[in-house]
């Protein structure tokens, strides 16, 4: 689904509310970790809290957990060393604390739950997680991935160079990391260094490093 309007990390889920029927998990499409989710939700299971939300020590809106792994209060600094990871499992029940407005934060809801006396369940993790949420951090993943830096399962990759099957690719001058999307058409004489070539694009000439390429759009990562 694709909003018109942003709704933040709290009202998007209002899109989902009539879908939902039971317990349901939410990940954040910008977030790439290595959790195991049916962990999360045998926890979230077996307590029946309003919320389980996955911890990590990484900069953001701040956690203190408590006795049980109950998060009893959430600061503006960084009074603990957690942060809400962007996955966690939210039982139907988490549509009564929505704050009654069309755009709010996911935190909005959190501290309602605490400020209601309902539970809200912190389980920290240590994983490799990554937010991709900047076109510096997507070209890094890509680097860490193809480079053998970050090992991910299901993501191994034994050579730098990653081609789709669907694309076509002439040249021979691709040097350093170099991801090609599906359906791309990359001409002879092109020249890719550290760039990422997006689905359906086509390139008949020039030389590209640190780039991220998406039809006749480039960017060059610094």
């Amino acid at each position: 689904m694709v909003e018109k309007v942003l709704k933040g990390t709290g009202g998007a889920l209002v899109n989902f509310k009539d879908f939902v029927d039971g317990d349901f998990i939410v990940h954040s499409g910008d977030v790439l970790a290595d959790i195991k989710l049916r962990d999360i939700v045998d926890f979230h299971r077996t307590h029946k809290p309003v919320a389980t939300i996955v911890m990590i020590r990484h900069n953001g809106t701040k956690f203190r957990i408590g006795k049980d792994n109950r998060i009893d209060k959430v600061y503006a600094h960084d009074a603990t060393p957690y942060t809400y990871a962007g996955i966690g499992v939210f039982s139907e029940r988490v549509f009564s604390f929505f704050p009654q407005q069309d755009v709010f934060s996911i935190v909005d809801v959190f501290r309602n739950i605490i400020k209601e006396g309902e539970t809200l369940m912190g389980l920290p993790a240590v994983i490799q997680w990554h937010n991709i949420n900047s076109h510096y951090n997507y070209w890094k993943i890509h680097h860490d991935v193809l480079c053998g830096q970050t090992v991910l399962e299901g993501l191994a990759h034994d050579s730098p160079v990653y081609i789709a099957r669907s694309s076509d690719v002439r040249t021979d001058a691709l040097k350093g990391f170099v991801s090609i999307g599906e359906n791309c058409r990359v001409a002879r004489g092109v020249c890719l260094e550290n760039t990422i070539v997006l689905p359906g694009t086509e390139l008949t000439e020039g030389k590209y490093c640190n780039a991220l390429i998406c039809g006749a759009s480039r960017i060059t990562v610094t």
